[in-house]
Formats: structure tokens, sequence, C-alpha cells
């Protein structure tokens, strides 16, 4: 691309395309509509003037979401094009082009709020991270906010999709208090508005780091984010739990329910209580 502006014409072509007829959508596959989109997103931060100023990150913002809009209009109920998607594009193709947006830290948070609307085919959240990273020292304020998102975390329609939302944050979730506490956030809403979301997440195997974290994170205050994050780690990996749990991650939680000084951990002792529910490994 040599410029934003044939990043846009190129997406804006095929946004009418796409809106032409019944048969535009397989159209756009078998005119590798799937490959521009990859090509685009994977050259837009390095487009030339992009991110250079206000209008042009303005600019790189619109391109990104109508890519991932157009991608989503593709996938979405289209069974023929979901699965040539996965078979001759895949996801990897797509998180390596989004790799150096998430990299590039005025595109990261958008970039995140990009696939998890594609992951859920509702582009309402596309601002999800941006505006609850801007509330993280409110409290109260970022409760609102993410109330105001919380209806369009509906169901997880393309589980590949969230995967890489998830691998891109778990690097950062033990330096970054903020999205730590906003990610949680979104898990804590997802494990609880559908089983479907909670066998998803389960699949991805969400439970493992999660509970790392929670075991090695030492005792916080009650009042604060700190606190607020912990009881949203121990309302999530309950609910996991409760779907399975490896042969490692019980043994684990088995462990860490004795303390040093031979007393019982209560947290710990909850989560056993919890994972009662669900059908241990035999042997354990």
């Amino acid at each position: 691309l040599r410029n934003l502006h044939d990043a846009s014409q190129i997406l804006h072509t095929l946004q009418a395309i796409i809106g032409e007829h019944s048969g535009a959508l397989d159209a756009f596959r078998e005119a590798d509509g799937f490959l521009v989109l990859m090509h685009v997103l994977s050259t837009l931060p390095a487009t030339p003037s992009a991110l250079s100023s206000p209008q042009s990150t303005q600019q790189v913002f619109d391109c990104m979401q109508l890519a991932f809009i157009l991608a989503s209009k593709a996938l979405h109920q289209h069974s023929i094009n979901l699965t040539f998607f996965e078979e001759y594009v895949g996801y990897a193709a797509l998180s390596v082009a989004c790799d150096a947006l998430i990299k590039h830290p005025v595109t990261f948070d958008k970039t995140l709020g990009c696939l998890l609307s594609l992951s859920v085919h509702d582009f309402a959240v596309t601002d999800l991270f941006v505006t609850l990273q801007a509330s993280y020292h409110d409290l109260h304020e970022l409760d609102n906010h993410f109330l105001e998102f919380a209806p369009s975390l509906g169901t997880i329609h393309l589980p590949g999709v969230f995967k890489i939302v998830w691998e891109f944050v778990l690097g950062s979730l033990a330096t970054n208090g903020s999205l730590r506490l906003i990610v949680y956030k979104v898990l804590d809403h997802l494990t609880r508005s559908s089983h479907r979301n909670l066998a998803v997440l389960s699949m991805l195997g969400i439970l493992t780091p999660m509970f790392s974290s929670f075991i090695s994170s030492s005792t916080v205050d009650q009042l604060g984010p700190d606190a607020a994050e912990r009881r949203l780690q121990c309302k999530i990996i309950k609910r996991l739990f409760e779907m399975g749990a490896s042969t490692r991650d019980a043994q684990r939680l088995l462990q860490c329910a004795v303390k040093e000084d031979k007393s019982l951990d209560a947290e710990m002792i909850d989560l056993i209580r919890t994972g009662l529910r669900s059908k241990w490994p035999p042997h354990i």
C-alpha cells in the first residue's frame, strides 16, 4: 500500500461488493478477499504517514475497523466461508497480520477491541479497551462504562479469534494492571453469560494460566483494583473448575489447600467445593 488512502479505497470497494447481492460473499471468498484483508491489516502501521498525526491515526483506526467488519460479514452464518478461512487462511495468519498493530502502543487497545468484536460478531465493543483503560483510576466509572458495553458481549462465535485476543493479552497481564482488570471483567461476564462461552473458554485452556496467577499472587488489600481483580479471578476460576480441570490443575489445587503452617487455605477449600461438582480425573 502506498498510503492510507489506497487502503481505504480497497476496503470501501470490498464493502460495496459485499453489499451488492446475495452471492457477493462467495465472490469475496473466490477473489481472495480474506487475503486482501490480511494484507491491509499487516501493512497499516508501516504505511507512509500512518500514525504521524491525529488525523492519520484516526484513518488507521477507521481502516482497521472496516477490515474487521468486512471479515465479520464474510464469516458470520456463512459456513462455506468459515471453513475456507479456517482451512486456507487460518487464525495464525490473522494473528500475524495484527502483530504490528498490537505491538504499537497507539493501536494496541483498538486492535484488541476489533478482535474481540470479530469474535462475538458485534462491533459495539470495538472501543471497550480504549474506554476502560481511560477509566482505570476510577473503579466506579470503569464499572459504569463496562455496563454500557456488556449487552454487546454476547456469544463467542469465533473461538479461534478469541484465542488470538487471549494470547496477545496474556504476555501483558503480569505487568499491566489496568489491562488485567479489564480482561478479568470481560472473562467474568462471558463465563456467566452462557454455558457455550464457558465451554469455549475452558477449551481454550484459560484456567491454567489464570490459576497460576491466582496462587502466586500475595495477599492484597481489601480495597482498590487489586482486591477487585482477585474477586473477579476467583469467580472466573470457580466457573472454569466446574467445567473440569486437567490433572495438573487438580493436583495443584489440592496441594495449595494446605498452607506451610499446616492450616487450611479457605479460598482453595472453596474452590475444591466448587470443583466437586465436576468430574475429576479418576486417580484424584
